[in-house]
């Protein structure tokens, strides 16, 4: 059937032509005029018929009614927007153009809910509550609303709907197809917002000026910048006395060059923002064109206050790097003046021509420039030869600065004979007067005696110091008997020496714990083991020394020391003239004191006497002979003389004392462990002595520039010895028995040194002069 027949059509036809025409033009971007045109369509069907104003004939009438009708039929059925009429909420018919919108056949949706195009319930149900009461009130509501297709897609369309026939549950829909707009629309502001956000995070801004109006327009970011509100709009004289007063002509100048043809610009200027802070800022502008001439000018806006910031700060610490570079290589060159100089100290005082002697070897590895071991050898005026290896805590020069006095007073006390036990004990209080509390020295010290070929150890701290054959097979190991230097105040301190009667080619092999500690790649130490294997596999004709560095070096290949490393080896045997006393006056050139001796004995007066007595007591606590050789010399002595009064003096002193108060017998000396016996009883004697005394009395006359006569007289208050019967031994080979025999040395000794020697009756005073040119 013919829907024209229907008599609702025609007043559909009526409302629909009107309501397209109205959305037509909306969505068209349409405005009143269109608008009218539907109304004056509307009025016409509205009356049934179309009024000639100008009374045309009818059949020319009639066509113009035939010719409105297929213009409202093409309207209705136009795939361009969707009509509907809807009773109850229910489809009761559709156009092609609706259909298409929502995805179904023609005439598929008359008699269904519209329920069915909405995407929920919600949806469909708030739509209701808000359109039909302006629908109920002959009015029209127009909105935009999601709807979904079939399929589930989902669309947005824009609404319109009126009352139809002044139906309370009828109205005429028109359904324009929105999407597309929106979407671009969302893609526009997700796009902005992006823009927006992605400024903010940079802190980059923009601004356009439109050259023909010069509208200036900011971004929010370039508000946010200028401390203004997000939607300022400053014109072009605003914005450039934003600018520091000294930079505005720079930007004046780029805009106006721009403006006219020329190239963008690019800058870094001083910027006042609106709460009056000052910050630094880049902008950025480049022209636009249109048909070859500048549309608009545009650009980048950005705070770069933090980039001058930390340039500025760059620049200065350039300048502090440059200066302090040129503070530092002159604290260089200055360090490195006071290193050599600190070095030529520490050789001066180790008596480096005395490391490099016959009979000692040496390997000498600091971790650091500077080594906080220390190794010196020393010989006293009778010819006794000294050793001390010392090991300060730490190590560098730090460390190397404790050792200079101790050195210094080492060199010292051998240089005047002491036994090691009086020096262990002056070295003890050295490190305790002049280190740091946390700070202690680990030594050894070794003394060769010439006129017995002994030797004496003291080791207090140090790994043992190992005493070899000649096939370097231990003998014996000198452990520490003590704890190292700076701990422990006199009385307490209490150094043990251990003597050794040397009867070949022994050495004696000294070591620090670096040594011992030095490890390979995988942190295994060189230990003990390392030291014995070293020595117990060396190629031939390597040396003991060499055969040491043999092996650590096999260890720790390539190990950087983390502890200084000292090795020392004495060759006694070597050491020249160790029986002959004319090799150890050889050995008074070593003296650091003798050339300043030798030099000042012109002015001393020719003839002179000393004569002093030591009770017990100081006899317990003082080394004597030292003493009085060096007061002998303070009076002018010969230096090329002092070797033998030192020899002289100390036999005659040692007789005295050993053998007139403390009742010795030499002949101890003789069995397997006999040294270690004598010495063992003699301290005990010494320590419980309570009586007695020994008067020395030295007397002096000189005959010319280098010659003279020494008168030296030892009186002890023991019973004497029997003095006769030690001269009718005397005889052809005397001597060399006496020096074959660890006893009986004394008395030789002193006939082939002294012009004379003579005894009182009781045995207990010897008189002996001795002359020198």
């Amino acid at each position: 059937m013919d829907r024209s027949s229907h008599s609702w059509f025609r007043p559909l036809l009526s409302r629909a032509y009107a309501l397209a025409a109205g959305s037509f033009a909306i969505a068209m971007g349409l405005r009143p005029g269109v608008l009218a045109i539907g109304a004056c369509v509307r009025d016409r069907l509205k009356r049934g018929r179309i009024a000639d104003c100008d009374h045309a004939p009818a059949k020319a009438a009639e066509r113009a009614l035939k010719l409105l009708n297929q213009e409202q039929r093409a309207i209705l059925d136009s795939e361009m927007f969707g009509i509907a009429l809807i009773r109850e909420r229910h489809f009761v018919w559709t156009n092609p153009g609706l259909d298409r919108i929502l995805g179904h056949d023609t005439g598929v949706l008359a008699g269904q809910s519209t329920r069915l195009m909405y995407p929920d319930e919600e949806a469909y149900l708030a739509l209701g509550a808000q359109a039909y009461p302006i629908i109920r009130c002959d009015g029209t509501y127009r909105g935009e609303q999601a709807l979904v297709r079939r399929g589930g897609a989902v669309i947005w369309v824009e609404m319109t709907g009126t009352c139809f026939n002044h139906d309370p549950d009828a109205a005429l829909w028109m359904f324009v197809d929105v999407t597309a707009r929106r979407t671009a629309e969302a893609a526009l502001r997700k796009s902005q917002a992006m823009l927006a956000r992605t400024g903010a995070v940079a802190g980059v801004g923009g601004w356009e000026l439109d050259i023909a109006s010069g509208v200036l327009d900011w971004s929010e970011e370039t508000c946010r910048i200028s401390g203004a509100a997000p939607d300022y709009q400053p014109t072009l004289d605003e914005a450039v006395a934003f600018y520091a007063p000294e930079d505005r002509p720079t930007i004046v100048r780029a805009v106006e060059t721009a403006l006219a043809g020329g190239p963008g610009f690019d800058l870094e200027l001083r910027y006042v923002r609106v709460d009056g802070k000052p910050i630094w800022v880049r902008a950025v502008g480049t022209v636009e064109y249109a048909d070859g001439r500048p549309q608009r000018l545009v650009g980048a806006f950005q705070d770069i206050s933090l980039k001058v910031e930390q340039l500025r700060r760059i620049e200065h610490l350039y300048e502090v790097s440059e200066r302090q570079r040129v503070e530092l290589t002159a604290f260089r060159d200055h360090a490195e003046s006071e290193a050599d100089l600190a070095s030529f100290l520490l050789s001066r005082l180790c008596h480096v021509e005395q490391l490099n002697s016959i009979g000692v070897s040496y390997h000498w590895v600091p971790a650091e420039t500077f080594s906080g071991d220390v190794i010196a050898v020393a010989a006293s005026s009778s010819g006794d030869r000294y050793a001390m290896l010392a090991d300060a805590t730490g190590h560098g020069l730090a460390a190397a600065i404790h050792l200079i006095p101790l050195t210094s007073g080492f060199n010292a006390m051998a240089a005047k004979g002491f036994n090691l036990v009086t020096i262990a004990d002056h070295l003890n209080r050295i490190v305790k007067d002049y280190s740091l509390p946390d700070r202690f020295v680990a030594v050894t010290l070794a003394r060769w005696v010439s006129r017995e070929n002994r030797l004496e150890v003291v080791n207090a701290g140090n790994p043992g110091a190992l005493l070899l054959d000649g096939n370097r097979q231990i003998l014996r190991e000198f452990k520490s008997g003590s704890i190292p230097l700076g701990i422990l105040d006199l009385p307490k301190f209490k150094p043990v020496m251990e003597v050794v009667e040397l009867l070949g080619n022994e050495e004696l092999l000294l070591f620090s714990d670096g040594l011992v500690e030095a490890s390979d790649a995988c942190g295994e130490p060189f230990g003990s083991a390392g030291v014995q294997a070293a020595l117990a596999s060396p190629a031939a004709g390597m040396s003991t020394i060499e055969a040491v560095r043999a092996g650590l070096a096999l260890h720790a290949a390539a190990g950087t020391p983390v502890d200084d490393i000292s090795v020392l080896v004495l060759r006694p045997s070597e050491f020249a003239g160790r029986r002959a006393l004319a090799a150890a006056a050889d050995l008074s050139h070593l003296d650091p004191h003798s050339a300043r001796r030798a030099a000042a004995a012109d002015a001393m007066t020719p003839q002179w006497r000393i004569a002093t007595t030591f009770s017990w007591m100081e006899l317990r606590k003082i080394e004597v002979v030292p003493v009085l050789v060096e007061l002998t010399g303070t009076f002018g002595l010969n230096a090329a003389v002092e070797a033998p009064v030192f020899t002289v003096l100390s036999e005659l002193f040692v007789n005295a004392l050993e053998h007139g108060l403390l009742r010795l017998d030499s002949a101890i000396k003789s069995a397997h462990d006999g040294f270690e016996r004598y010495l063992s009883l003699r301290e005990k004697r010494l320590r419980n002595l309570r009586e007695g005394e020994i008067t020395v009395v030295i007397q002096h006359t000189r005959h010319g520039a280098d010659s003279g006569v020494l008168r030296i007289e030892v009186h002890d208050s023991g019973d004497g010895f029997d003095h006769r019967a030690a001269a009718s031994r005397a005889g052809p080979g005397a001597v060399a028995a006496a020096q074959a025999s660890p006893s009986g040395r004394g008395l030789m000794l002193l006939n082939a040194l002294c012009d004379s020697l003579s005894f009182n009756e009781q045995g207990n005073s010897v008189a002996v002069e001795l002359s020198y040119s």
